[in-house]
């Protein structure tokens, strides 16, 4: 099986034959769903196996032979000769078996997966323990609306290694950093470990600070004492200017409603004057002077805790930069030197 998920690009397509459900919460990346059983078939047979196995297989098998005739004429109408399919179910049993048995009889090579899904989340797991460690990480701290992710984005366009962990979670590491749904644990470990192995292990990577948490997913361990080993870029910043850049970043939170939201998550670590002076200015659209107290109040307290930490924890001398994160030709600019400080140490 290892072999088989080392070499993917070998095949020319990789099927999912499983719901659109199972597929839905995590999937080989790249794989495309063309189930054999939909959701509810595979509720009823499910509940008819229980009662009797042989009346159970006997009714799948009738549903899987339907959905792969509905296969042959629709999503698989069009596959030249010689084209070569990786078919995986859950566990690699009678779902994939199938439908690649038909493929086969038909001309194409088709190939299943030992293991099936179970076995390839096995492998991601134990992949996600080694791989971090292969890699010489430098990681950007700094306080809120520092322009750490701008900078991060810059050393990409300009050619430096990167792993994106906000854009892989989908939320930007802060109680102000939902945005649109996040993936399963399942599927951004998924995307991590693709990711990471893309990775040329000779060269630096650069990551941005988190905590090991973004929203309702957890960076997983290995990658967070790999990380914590590396090389420290902090940055420092103006607070007006950080709170010019995180007005500008979550403008969504202008909405009152999605303002009290989030500002009734903070009423057990702020005061509650305080709290009235933000819904205050929020109220009077002083969105500014909002961001800067909001930085004051909570999150330059709540980072100068956490800077203290990383400070005993880290084994390297930090590089220190200044940074105004509303110039954009300037953040190009540190970037470039970053990336040629780390190029004279290889």
């Amino acid at each position: 099986m290892e072999s088989i998920l080392a070499n993917l690009g070998q095949f020319s397509a990789i099927i999912d034959v499983r719901t659109p459900a199972e597929y839905a919460l995590d999937c080989i990346p790249g794989a495309e769903n063309m189930p054999v059983l939909s959701d509810e078939q595979r509720r009823i047979t499910g509940l008819l196996y229980k009662q009797s196995p042989f009346a159970g297989r006997r009714r799948g098998a009738g549903l899987v032979a339907q959905n792969i005739a509905a296969l042959f004429s629709g999503a698989l109408a069009d596959k030249p000769a010689g084209w070569r399919p990786l078919v995986y179910c859950w566990r690699g049993g009678m779902r994939s078996q199938a439908l690649a048995q038909v493929m086969r009889e038909v001309g194409w090579p088709a190939e299943t997966l030992p293991g099936g899904y179970k076995g390839y989340r096995q492998w991601v797991i134990e992949q996600l323990a080694q791989l971090p460690t292969t890699f010489s990480w430098q990681v950007i701290c700094g306080p809120t609306g520092a322009g750490k992710s701008l900078l991060l984005a810059s050393l990409e366009r300009q050619g430096a290694q990167i792993i994106d962990l906000e854009g892989l979670a989908r939320h930007r590491g802060s109680v102000f950093g939902a945005g649109a749904s996040q993936p399963s644990q399942r599927s951004f470990e998924s995307s991590l470990r693709s990711a990471i192995a893309a990775l040329d292990a000779g060269r630096p990577v650069f990551v941005e600070a988190e905590s090991p948490r973004l929203g309702a997913l957890e960076i997983p361990k290995s990658l967070i004492s790999a990380v914590r080993s590396g090389g420290r870029i902090w940055i420092e910043a103006d607070r007006r200017a950080r709170a010019r850049l995180t007005c500008r970043a979550y403008q969504s939170y202008c909405e009152p409603e999605a303002f009290a939201r989030v500002v009734s998550r903070l009423r057990r670590h702020v005061a509650g004057a305080l709290l009235k002076e933000w819904l205050q200015l929020h109220a009077s659209g002083q969105f500014e002077q909002l961001a800067e107290s909001m930085l004051a109040g909570y999150y330059d307290p709540k980072y100068e805790h956490a800077l203290r930490r990383h400070r005993r924890l880290s084994q390297a001398a930090p590089q220190t930069i200044r940074l105004d994160p509303t110039d954009s030709a300037q953040i190009d600019a540190q970037a470039g030197q970053i990336i040629a400080a780390a190029a004279k140490k290889l």
